[in-house]
Order: C-alpha cells, then sequence, then structure tokens
C-alpha cells in the first residue's frame, strides 16, 4: 500500500483513467511496478499514460510503457529517477501511432537526440513533442525529419543566433513554446512567425518590449502564454 491507500495494482490501473491534473494531485507517487503492472494487464488497451507534476518512479518503469502502443504519454513537470535514455529507444523502435510526447520541464537529460529523431521518423503521426530545454542546433535532424509536427516546445538558443541559419522548422509547425530566449535571439523565431498560431512564452527572458515586437511578427496568433510580470 502506497501513500494514497491504494495497492500498486490499483494505482497503476487508475492511472490512465485520470486526465484532470486536480484529481492527479492526489495519486501523484507512482512506482515502477506500478508501470510494469500498467503495461501488462492493460497494454493492448492502454492509449494515453499522463503522469503530469508526479514522482516515485524511474525511467526503468517508463521502459513498459515504451513497448505498448501508446498515443499520447505525457510527462511534464514530474520528477523522474533517471537511469538512461534507454526509455525513448524503446518508443523509438516500438511505437507507432503516437502522436503526443510530452516530458517538459523534466529533469530527464539522458535522452539522445539520435532517439528523438528516431521516434519522429517512425511515429508518423506524431504531432506534438514537448522536450526538456534542448538547443536548437542539436535538433537539425529531428525538425528535418519531423514533417507533420505541428506543436513543439523545449526550443532554446543558446549559441550564437548567426548559427541557427542551420536550422529549418517544420512546415506544419504551428504552435511553438520557448525556453530562456533573449531579445538578441528573436530574429531565430522571425522567419516562421506568420505561422505561429499558439506561442508559449513563459520561460522567455523577455520583457514588454520584446513581447510586443515579437508578436507584432505573428499575424495569426491565437493563443499567447505569458508571464504575469513582464
Amino acid at each position: 500500500m502506497g501513500e494514497t491507500g491504494l495497492s500498486d495494482v490499483v494505482l497503476g490501473l487508475v492511472m490512465m483513467c485520470v486526465d484532470d491534473p486536480k484529481d492527479r494531485d492526489a495519486i501523484s507517487l507512482v512506482s515502477g511496478a506500478d508501470l510494469e503492472v500498467l503495461a501488462k494487464s492493460r497494454g493492448r488497451a492502454l492509449q494515453a499514460l499522463k503522469l503530469g507534476k508526479c514522482c516515485g518512479f524511474s525511467t526503468d518503469g517508463l521502459l513498459h510503457v515504451g513497448r505498448v502502443q501508446l498515443r499520447i504519454l505525457f510527462l511534464e513537470e514530474s520528477s523522474i529517477i533517471e537511469k538512461d535514455g534507454q526509455w525513448l529507444h524503446e518508443i523509438a523502435i516500438n511505437i507507432s501511432f503516437l502522436d503526443t510526447l510530452n516530458f517538459y520541464m523534466t529533469n530527464l537529460v539522458r535522452v539522445s537526440f539520435e532517439d528523438l529523431e528516431l521516434t519522429v521518423r517512425n511515429c508518423l503521426y506524431l504531432a506534438s513533442v514537448k522536450v526538456r530545454d534542448s538547443e536548437n542546433l542539436d535538433l537539425v535532424g529531428f525538425f528535418r525529419a519531423a514533417s507533420v509536427l505541428e506543436e513543439f516546445c523545449g526550443s532554446s538558443v543558446n549559441e550564437e543566433p548567426e548559427m541557427h541559419a542551420a536550422v529549418s522548422f517544420p512546415p506544419r509547425l504551428c504552435c511553438l513554446g520557448i525556453t530562456y530566449i533573449r531579445n538578441n535571439e528573436l530574429p531565430v523565431v522571425f522567419p516562421f512567425a506568420s505561422l505561429l498560431k499558439k506561442l508559449d512564452l513563459i520561460y522567455a527572458l523577455l520583457n514588454t518590449e520584446d513581447h510586443c515586437l515579437l508578436i507584432q511578427r505573428c499575424p495569426n496568433l491565437e493563443a499567447l502564454k505569458y508571464k504575469k510580470y513582464i
């Protein structure tokens, strides 16, 4: 029995049915055994696994869910014990119908860019990807392969902006989350800003004038996320 009062088996089966983050707060402690039981007992029926702001499990647990035909894997803001990046490799070689992959704002740093590219090549319907803060120049191959990608979060510009001429964003990209971008790096976004419908600037290092400058370049913008005080 865990802190939730549920057995590992029951907890694992319940987690896949909980979509509301407020409800998940009450059962946020998840073990690797939960994920193993879930994958083995409901693998064929399991299409979406949402573990936002959860803790208590490791990447070893993710290996089990990487072997079932998920459509959605959501790990945003979870605290995960990272052993290695093999879990994403399992997804890349085993799952072909994944359309949403989200490990945004997690501590997962051992994921390889090669596996990320392999995932988008093998998952032909992958339209939304949110990753831990990643330099655009490391994502060149991923962006080139992501022909159906519409949403991406975790993009950052850590090198000189002039070097980013080699980066070509996917043609369908219309929703973008940029982390830690500064005003001198905004020209990296300008070439495709007119295509953006959704822009997440929560973690951008921009002032009010910078926000206005960027928004003026986005005539089709429908949704904007930003810090309360800028």
